[in-house]
């Protein structure tokens, strides 16, 4: 979410430039503000132009000079998406860091508790047929 709300909020004060506009703080921050949002939103659609056509027009800019922007945006969506990825394996590799010992606890923790109730059912079912000798028990024998 966070790259695709910057490149929305570069290519929107490209535009203002483009156009000759100064922003204002107060419209920096609507800008800011905006493409966040637009981004939160719009996470499954492949194209980041859509949020852009969002903001143009909440800080008075024309639409019509996205065009500038469609030009380059197939390359900067593969860039963003390399980003995107590098940075979920990433964060990935330093959560299972920092929880390793965690999950292993609760790993054993799971195997003791699965091995407790497997215990407890065949306690209350009887022996497993594998367990009977070369004895071959039929599903009726257990009721």
């Amino acid at each position: 979410m966070d790259g695709p709300a910057l490149y929305e909020a570069v290519a929107v004060v490209f535009i203002a430039q483009l156009n000759g506009v100064d922003l204002s703080f107060a419209e920096i921050v609507t800008v800011a503000v905006t493409t966040t949002l637009a981004s939160l939103g719009t996470g499954p659609i492949p194209a980041g132009l859509l949020p852009i056509l969002v903001v143009l027009p909440a800080i008075g800019l024309p639409v019509n000079n996205i065009s500038f922007i469609v030009t380059v945006d197939w390359l900067l969506d593969r860039i963003r998406t390399a980003l995107n990825v590098l940075c979920d394996g990433f964060a990935a590799a330093v959560i299972e860091k920092l929880t390793k010992t965690e999950l292993q606890r609760v790993s054993t923790y799971n195997r003791e508790l699965a091995e407790e109730i497997q215990e407890e059912i065949e306690q209350l079912n009887g022996p497993h047929p594998e367990h009977t000798n070369g004895h071959t028990t039929k599903p009726s024998d257990y009721n």
